[in-house]
């Protein structure tokens, strides 16, 4: 009880930090904090990056480099650096490739898939010129076409065992 006084006394001291608790007396009652709608403003709000946007980022990055994204994010409106960043890293770095996937590729990707299993970052590194998103978005769609194409699929281990339905599954006599 000392100690919950003690709360209730900082936590009045803290009022402006401590928003979701009200007190009644000494003892505190807390709520359940109130989940906000996105209130970011309209320019703010997630969407594609346009061809202006990208040719802008690209010259951006060409006078600016890559080690300050808040400031190039400062000269694109609507954006912040995360958003520069990941457009920059994911899309229109020169050094990635935006080329189809080869057979080959796809092999080292189904190979290194069932040796680290979701480590994209990990897989990349033997995916030159590819980006652990587009490893990711790679496996994604292989998974797909193996559902309808089995032959893609190389090994039995990339095939999840079916398990057997209700009629099929041996009950004992009289049991079902």
């Amino acid at each position: 009880m000392h100690n919950l006084i003690k709360f209730a006394g900082l936590a009045l001291l803290l009022g402006c930090i401590c928003q979701n608790v009200v007190f009644a007396g000494e003892l505190p009652r807390f709520e359940q904090p109130v989940q906000q709608a996105d209130v970011r403003q309209p320019e703010q709000q997630k969407r594609k990056f346009t061809p202006d946007e990208d040719a802008k980022l690209c010259v951006l990055v060409a006078q600016l480099g890559i080690d300050d994204w808040t400031l190039i994010a400062q000269n694109m409106p609507g954006r912040n650096g995360k958003q520069c960043r990941a457009r920059w890293v994911n899309g229109l770095a020169p050094e990635v490739s935006h080329a189809e996937w080869t057979p080959e590729e796809d092999n080292t990707l189904r190979q290194r898939h069932r040796q680290l299993g979701n480590q994209w970052a990990k897989i990349v590194l033997f995916l030159p010129r590819r980006t652990a998103v587009s490893v990711k978005n790679r496996w994604q769609t292989l998974l797909r076409k193996g559902m309808k194409q089995p032959q893609l699929m190389d090994s039995p281990q990339d095939v999840r065992p079916r398990l057997p339905s209700i009629d099929t599954f041996p009950f004992p006599a009289g049991n079902r």
